[in-house]
This record gives C-alpha cells, structure tokens and sequence, in this order.
C-alpha cells in the first residue's frame, strides 16, 4: 500500500469590515503554496491588495494561533 499526502490545506475564517470570506493555503508536495480567497457567497474573490493585507496579518500572528 502507498499513501502520499500530495496536498495540504490551511483553512482560515476572515471577517473585514462586516464581510466574511475563507481564505484556503494549499501547500503542494514541492513547496508551492496556492492561495484562494471566497468570499461568504462562495465566489472567488480577486482583490490583490485584500489578499495581501490578510497574509501580512497572518503571517504576523504568534505560532499558537495557527494551530
């Protein structure tokens, strides 16, 4: 038997200014990440600047939080 994980995903809960989105990281087996933001619609949300701040805001919060 063979059992390769070939993706894993984060799944973060955001709210902004009263709009809540989820935002998936998927990180493949050779390290490149994969990043989709939805908004509570369930439609893709293509807003860079957003995206970016979320990113900088998690990348800024302690180890534990990320659990």
């Amino acid at each position: 038997m063979k059992i390769e994980l070939v993706e894993s995903t984060l799944v973060y809960n955001i709210s902004v200014d009263e709009k809540d989105y989820t935002l998936y990281i998927s990180e493949t087996d050779n390290s490149y990440y994969n990043q989709e933001l939805i908004d509570e619609n369930g439609n893709p949300v293509n807003d860079e600047d957003l995206l970016e701040q979320i990113m900088d805001e998690i990348n800024d919060m302690p180890l534990g939080f990320l659990k």
